[in-house]
């Protein structure tokens, strides 16, 4: 797939609402109001945060050669959606996970009523680079999830986790590099969660981890220690009997249910906290490094530079 065809897709989207393609669009006030804030990421992700509703019942029809996988959040409001011989419906506090190849679509939105949505699209030989570098037993790739279709489609409800982070991308401030960056390794966690949930945990079904909500709760539990914690964090084990949850279902059920492992987690909310203390100014990146749980500081500063493509020292000056 070229990407040019990759953006050709949300090109025709936008088209079909009648805005010029800018970072910031608003719709015509002819048609309806609202407004669509576009990132697209240095990996090449389009991040799409759409808010408006129009006058009228307002019908938005293309095709496109091109292929995608595309992670939405419907915040708000509902709509019907065709693809090829397939119907859904958009609705209010559920996810969606597309993969689409070669398709003709139909949006259909009723009048006066709000759509406020996220959507994360995301370049085919980027989604099988992330694939091939999750360990899984069978190769999955977006031909073979496919198959011989044109569109699939997995749908489940927004969590909390889900939420909390959408709301920092949306509440997140994009005015230069290093925003940028945190910006995709946002949507990357969210594509990460929502690949761990729907493909590399539930691709067999007889692989789930049965959790009861007395389970979830736990896990749950464990989530929030290992961030009060962070300095000085548990282990699996001690994690596991603080929370008194059998140490192999709480490995098995929190990658189930945050898409990657306690030890993933744990590093990925170093990292953002980290950021945060540097952002405020008041931390200098050796101080930074210990209040984040590292005593080292130069590994702190390369799984920092791994994640936002710069030294902590280098964001200091620039930032």
């Amino acid at each position: 797939m070229e990407t040019n065809g990759f953006h050709d897709i949300f090109h025709k989207y936008f088209y079909g609402l009648q805005v010029v393609e800018e970072r910031h669009m608003n719709v015509p006030k002819t048609i309806g109001m609202g407004e669509i804030r576009r990132w697209t990421s240095f990996s090449g992700m389009e991040i799409v945060l759409s808010n408006y509703q129009f006058h009228k019942n307002h019908r938005i029809q293309f095709a496109s050669d091109a292929a995608m996988v595309e992670l939405n959040f419907c915040l708000q409001g509902f709509g019907e959606v065709q693809v090829g011989h397939s119907s859904y419906e958009l609705m209010t506090g559920n996810s969606y996970l597309y993969f689409m190849n070669d398709f003709n679509v139909v949006f259909e939105y009723e009048k006066e009523t709000p759509l406020y949505s996220l959507a994360i699209g995301i370049p085919v030989q980027l989604f099988n680079h992330i694939m091939m570098n999750n360990a899984i037993e069978k190769s999955l790739d977006f031909h073979s999830i496919l198959g011989n279709q044109s569109f699939k489609k997995f749908q489940n409800p927004i969590d909390s986790i889900t939420s909390n982070l959408i709301k920092r991308m949306i509440e997140h401030p994009q005015k230069d590099r290093i925003s940028q960056l945190e910006l995709e390794s946002k949507a990357l966690e969210l594509l990460s969660i929502h690949l761990g949930r729907v493909l590399l945990n539930d691709c067999d079904t007889n692989k789930r981890s049965q959790l009861s909500k007395k389970d979830l709760n736990k896990i749950k539990q464990a989530e929030e220690i290992l961030l009060q914690r962070m300095e000085s964090p548990p282990s699996l084990l001690e994690l596991a009997k603080i929370v008194e949850l059998n140490d192999y279902k709480l490995k098995i059920g929190f990658k189930e249910l945050f898409g990657m492992s306690t030890f993933a987690y744990l590093r990925e909310k170093r990292m953002e906290h980290a950021i945060e203390l540097l952002r405020s100014g008041n931390s200098n990146v050796t101080e930074t490094a210990f209040a984040v749980g590292y005593n080292n500081v130069s590994h702190f500063s390369e799984l920092f530079r791994k994640k936002y493509g710069m030294n902590p020292s280098e964001f200091l000056r620039i930032y």
